[in-house]
């Protein structure tokens, strides 16, 4: 069960020595881990990443359309129009 759940619902439940060790012992291994993600992350390149990453989920989604489109026999001069991709790229669909 997850711990929330049970602190929110099954707090009769709770086992103060299992929350105690908990803060203890696993938060701070944690938070440095967090810390030094935060502060060693270059956050200009993983900002440049997130774009690629979400060019790259975008150009796929439309190749997926364009190949529908081929499917259900529009021209690949129509699926350019409609979805940007070159005539070249969809013939070789």
């Amino acid at each position: 069960m997850k711990m929330r759940h049970v602190l929110v619902h099954d707090y009769f439940q709770i086992d103060e020595d299992a929350v105690f060790y908990v803060i203890e012992d696993d938060l701070p291994p944690l938070r440095e881990h967090i810390d030094r993600y935060l502060t060693d992350t270059n956050w200009n390149e993983w900002e440049k990443n997130d774009i690629v990453i979400s060019e790259s989920a975008s150009r796929k989604s439309l190749i997926q359309t364009a190949s529908r489109m081929k499917a259900d026999g529009l021209s690949a001069k129509q699926i350019s129009r409609y979805t940007g991709l070159s005539v070249e790229e969809i013939d070789k669909l």
